[in-house]
Parts: C-alpha cells; sequence; structure tokens
C-alpha cells in the first residue's frame, strides 16, 4: 500500500561531456565510470516542497530517511536508483516510475519523456535551455548552479505531479512488475564467469580476424599488408571493404558471381540483397567455391558483432563497481507490454548453450534457478481463440497420456506419424504451430523455414509451403475464425463500437486486457499501402503502422502471455524469491544452496496454475538449477 508520505522523489544532475555521456555509454557505465560525479540532488519528501542539495551534502541528506519503510519514485528510475545504490548504498523499500507508467499509459500517443508527459497532463514543462549550460563543466559556477538547481527543482515537481496522475489509472498490481524489473537492475546480484567471457571474446576477435585474413588477399598480400600498416590497419582495411554494399558486390563479381539484388520495400528500387534474410544472399553459403563462401560468411560477420560487443560490456561491468552483472529491462518496452531490453545490451536473447549465457553466475551461496513457461503463446492462442481440439492435446501430452503436439500437426502434414526421432519433420510442425497462428503466408513460411528464423533452415517449394499453410489451416479452422473476429473488432474500434469476448472488452480505438491496461490503436484508417493495397493503419510515434486479423491476434496472445509469466506469475515467485533476470517466457531466481530444488518446484507450480481470467487453460513449466545459467 502506497504510503504517499514516506514517497521520496528523486532527480539527480551529473557531471557530463561530448565523450563522457549517456548517448556514448549504457546507464551501468556512466554511472560506475571514475569520471562520474553528482552536481545536485532533488529531493521531496512526501508533499513537501523540493529540496536541491549540493552534491558533497547528498550523502548525510540520503543517509537522514530511512529507506526500510521509504519508497522511491523518479522519472527513469533506473538511472537514479542505480545512483543510489552504486554510490550511497541506498537500496530503497520499493521503487516507482513514472517513465514505464508512461510507457504503459500512453506508450502510441506520446513521447514517454518527462517533457511529454507533463505536457499531456497540462502540469507544465522541463525548464529549457539549461542542461547544455553544464556540459563539460565539473565545478558549477554560482549563477550556473543556479539556474540547475532550478531546472532540477522543477523535474521533480513535473514527477510527483504526473505521478499522481496517472496512479489514478494504473493498475496497482502493475507497479509492483515495475519494482521486481528495475531491482534487476538498481540491486544486481549476478556475477561474471570471468576467464570463461574473455575466452568466449578472445575466440570472437580471432573468428574475424582469420576470416577477414583468409579474404583480404593472398596469403602474401595479407602478409605484406600487416608488415607494412601493421594488423589492425590491415584487417579494418578488408572490413571496410567487406562493409561496403559497392566493394563487397564487387568481391562478389570477381569470384565469379552474380550480385544478389531485391527491390526495398522503402524506395521500391532495386537495392543489394545482402542481409541475413535475403535468401539468394544466405544460399551462396552453400556455393561449390570456397572464396564465395568465405565471403559471405565475412560479410555476416562484419555486420553483426552483438555476440563481441555483450562480451565487452559484460566484462566491462565485471571490472567496475562491485563487479555484478546489472541487468536493465524497459517496462511495457513493446506495443504489447513486453520488457524491452536496456543498458545497451540484451540479456533477453542469449543463444541457449552458449558460452556467454554459461558465464553468469550466482554468488556464494546461492544457485540459479530457472524456469520457463512451455509453449506459451501457442496455448493461450489456443485458448482464446477456442481451439479446443489442441488444448485437450495439451492437457493429455502434459500428463504424459499422449504425443508431442509438434508432432501431430507434422502428422497432417506427412500423413504418417511423426515422432521426435524426425527431426526435421517435427520441426516444420513446431515452426508451423508457432507460426502460422497468426496468418503467416505460404511465401512467408517458406522464407521463415529456409532462414532458420525460428530453428534449423528447412527448404520447400512455395507449392509443398502452400499444402502446410493449407492443412494448418484446415485443422486449426477455429483459430483461422478469430483472425475474423480480430478483423471486427478492427472495424468496431474504429467505428467506436463497445464489444467483449472472453477476456477482453474493447471500444473506440482500444482493446482492454485483463489486468487493466490496453492495447492502444489511435487514430485507426482504412488507407492504402505505398503498393496502393487497401487496409487498416493506425497511428504511433514513428510512423502509420499496419493492423489486420492475423496482426491483432499476435498483439492479443503476445499480451496476455504477458501478464500470464510476468504479470501474474512473476509477482508470487518474487515475493517469496530474489528475481534477477527475465525474459518473456522465463523466471530466473536466487535460491540459497540448500533452498534450490525447494525454490524451483514452487516456482513449477506457479507457472503451472492459470490465471483467473482463464481458469481452464493449460498450462506447464520446466526448469532446472545450477551454479550458472545452463537452461
Amino acid at each position: 500500500m502506497l504510503d504517499l508520505s514516506r514517497l521520496v522523489t528523486i532527480d539527480f544532475e551529473t557531471y557530463y561531456d561530448q565523450d563522457y555521456t549517456l548517448r556514448k555509454l549504457s546507464t551501468s557505465e556512466y554511472v560506475r565510470d571514475p569520471r562520474f560525479k553528482v552536481h545536485m540532488m532533488g529531493i521531496k519528501v512526501g508533499r513537501r516542497k523540493v529540496r536541491v542539495v549540493p552534491g558533497p551534502k547528498v550523502k548525510a541528506a540520503l543517509a537522514a530517511i530511512d529507506w526500510r519503510t521509504h519508497a522511491l519514485l523518479a522519472h527513469n528510475t533506473a538511472f537514479d536508483g542505480f545512483i543510489l545504490s552504486q554510490h550511497y548504498g541506498v537500496h530503497p523499500h520499493f521503487l516507482y516510475d513514472t517513465l514505464g507508467m508512461a510507457r504503459a499509459l500512453h506508450g502510441n500517443e506520446i513521447r514517454a519523456d518527462l517533457n511529454a508527459v507533463a505536457a499531456y497532463y497540462q502540469r507544465g514543462n522541463k525548464l529549457p535551455a539549461v542542461l547544455d549550460r553544464s556540459r563539460g563543466v565539473p565545478v558549477l559556477f554560482q549563477d550556473l548552479y543556479d539556474m540547475m538547481a532550478a531546472y532540477c527543482a522543477q523535474d521533480v515537481e513535473l514527477c510527483h505531479a504526473v505521478f499522481l496522475d496517472m496512479l489514478k489509472q494504473f493498475p496497482a498490481a502493475e507497479l509492483g512488475i515495475i519494482d521486481t524489473a528495475l531491482r534487476c537492475f538498481t540491486s544486481p546480484r549476478l556475477h561474471l564467469d570471468v576467464p570463461r567471457a574473455e575466452a568466449e571474446l578472445a575466440r570472437e576477435i580471432k573468428a574475424r580476424e582469420e576470416l577477414l585474413f583468409r579474404v583480404g588477399g593472398t596469403k602474401s598480400e595479407m602478409t605484406r599488408m600487416i608488415l607494412h600498416n601493421g594488423k589492425d590497419a590491415a584487417l579494418e582495411a578488408v572490413r571496410k571493404k567487406i562493409a561496403s554494399n559497392a566493394s563487397f558486390g564487387a568481391l562478389l563479381n570477381e569470384a565469379g558471381v552474380d550480385t544478389p539484388v531485391k527491390i526495398s520495400p522503402t524506395t521500391g528500387l532495386e537495392t543489394f540483397a545482402f542481409a541475413r534474410t535475403d535468401l539468394e544472399f544466405t544460399d551462396l553459403l552453400q556455393h561449390p567455391k570456397k572464396r564465395v563462401r568465405e565471403l559471405v560468411e565475412a560479410r555476416l560477420m562484419v555486420k553483426s558483432t552483438i555476440n563481441e560487443t555483450r562480451a565487452g560490456r559484460m566484462l566491462a561491468s565485471a571490472r567496475s563497481g562491485d563487479g555484478t552483472l546489472p541487468v536493465l529491462y524497459h517496462y511495457y518496452g513493446a506495443h504489447t507490454g513486453r520488457f524491452s531490453a536496456g543498458d545497451k545490451r540484451n540479456y533477453q536473447n542469449l543463444p541457449r548453450g552458449g558460452e556467454l549465457r554459461k558465464s553468469l553466475l550466482a554468488p556464494k551461496g546461492r544457485v540459479i534457478a530457472i524456469c520457463d513457461s512451455s509453449q506459451i503463446e501457442a496455448r493461450v492462442l489456443a485458448w482464446i481463440a477456442g481451439q479446443d481440439d489442441l488444448l485437450e492435446d495439451f492437457r493429455l501430452n502434459d500428463a504424459g497420456l499422449d504425443r508431442d503436439v509438434y508432432c501431430k500437426l507434422a502428422d497432417s502434414f506427412y500423413g504418417r506419424e511423426i515422432t521426435k526421432a524426425d527431426e526435421m519433420e517435427r520441426q516444420v510442425g513446431k515452426v508451423a504451430r508457432l507460426g502460422l497462428g497468426y496468418g503467416m503466408g505460404h511465401r512467408k513460411f517458406q522464407h521463415t523455414l529456409a532462414t532458420g528464423a525460428m530453428g534449423p533452415p528447412v527448404k520447400f517449394t512455395l507449392a509443398e509451403c502452400s499444402a502446410f499453410v493449407n492443412t494448418y489451416r484446415h485443422v486449426s479452422h477455429r483459430t483461422v475464425q478469430f483472425w475474423r473476429l480480430c478483423d471486427q473488432i478492427i472495424l468496431d474500434m474504429a467505428a467506436g463500437r463497445e464489444g467483449s469476448y472472453k477476456c477482453l472488452r474493447w471500444g473506440k480505438n482500444h482493446i482492454q486486457l485483463p489486468n487493466g491496461l490496453s492495447l492502444k490503436y489511435p487514430d485507426l484508417r482504412h488507407t492504402a499501402d505505398d503498393e496502393g493495397n487497401l487496409g487498416w493503419s493506425y497511428q504511433r510515434r514513428d510512423g502509420r503502422a499496419r493492423i489486420y486479423g492475423g496482426l491483432l491476434t499476435e498483439n492479443i496472445v503476445q499480451a496476455l502471455a504477458r501478464i500470464i509469466v510476468v504479470g501474474e506469475q512473476m509477482p508470487v515467485i518474487a515475493r517469496r524469491y530474489p528475481v534477477v533476470m527475465t525474459t518473456h517466457d522465463e523466471t530466473v531466481t536466487l535460491p540459497t544452496v540448500a533452498g534450490g530444488k525447494r525454490c524451483l518446484d514452487f516456482m513449477i507450480k506457479v507457472m503451472r496454475t492459470p490465471p483467473a481470467w482463464a481458469p481452464d487453460i493449460p498450462l506447464n513449466a520446466e526448469g532446472k538449477v545450477d551454479v550458472f545459467y545452463s537452461k
């Protein structure tokens, strides 16, 4: 229960310059940097007047507050809360964040920065043309300090005011989710296996250098380049040549390959087809000429250095501060309510079985308990669509009384019983079950299988993929009917007609979800796309976006799956065990070594419990306990 008298609203103003800035550094890198310096802190306790405390006196001001009973409020609490924990040892009783609240309430309507939110609620504006004056100034002269203090105090008042405005319409349960997500960052507890991460980084760098050496010229040519210009300069010259579309196309031509091209969906003009999703390009990985294969591998490698970058940032974290790994999630970072990754690294897509995943360690005396919800989207889709035969298949399979649902769907494709030993056939069934439920057509299905977007690459003709799609729609007729219902919901939202179905309620430009928040589709219109095809679109901050029955189905399913796992199950787990990470369908905690199995059993029980608004949905979960992030 929120006690407004014990709500502490804070805003820090800190030193920054042209190079030392949040535009170039992640939040954790910036706060843990030796250059970090607090100019001042604006603080408002309860409804009292804002005080602006100069940097040297901040520690004493914070120490005067009993943080065991007082909560923190800020706009972007990840930043201010991380400063509190890293530099002052402060861990508030609860964390509130107006940035996250604004994303959830108004994500498709306005920007979530404090100035935009304050203007939306008619609370005023931030003071203009002040902050830039402090750039590169380590010690503020008095006039600048006074201007910055007024700026800081205004921010605190705006944050407090919009919080009270948003609180009136914000679901109380979601506030706890914000707190849990923020604590993964502001009170980090995971550690890094530094030797393992260093070895992975060294392996990535070595593999890239060896490949660039091989494609840069003959062995003698590359040796001369390195002797003349140095290793780094020589390899960088090759990297630039591979990264340039024009020069890379010329290299392919020299190797006897026609340059792959496509029509750009943005310009309508012919352009190079060098992306990982361009089949004609990735097919060259199977080319009979080694030179061609290595050129394509090199192009893909220089255009995707995510593993190398992530390893470097993880090692930087382990070598700074207290050595813990802060894990930042943007609450409601996606339209459907899913978290998005922050701090310039993404812990949500660490490859299963990869070395970086395994390098995440529990602190001494703890283990990592990982539990994930089995096929959550497929189950939610079957429930919301009323695909009762599939729900029964899930129930029986969970009880060990029937076969795998992916194999059973593949039966329909191949006309015979598919088992888990039929790896390719089961993979097709899996991609179909997870992808075709949102109206995917045969061409996209073919592309998804061929590019390996959802598993190992598998190639089929268009005719074969068309047969698969038609078979899926025949055996999943209730799902197809739900797409048509979603088409009608779009019409209703555009016309302002109210309606309901199961746990959903809709009206003008929105669908209300069972957690009290809504999927929003502002300014729905029937418009033509770039090719003149008519369809529905809605306004987003970054432009208009298309919407149709299959896509709305996907939005609804992802939103409901998120409510189940993150909105309802994770908070129950967090009340007993510290949550340190999460993905879209997974929760990760840190129980004691002795309590690891008990924790996992509890997590599985929680994640198998259906929500009150869908009591008949069969849910399942599985997990593992280890000293590192192994699942």
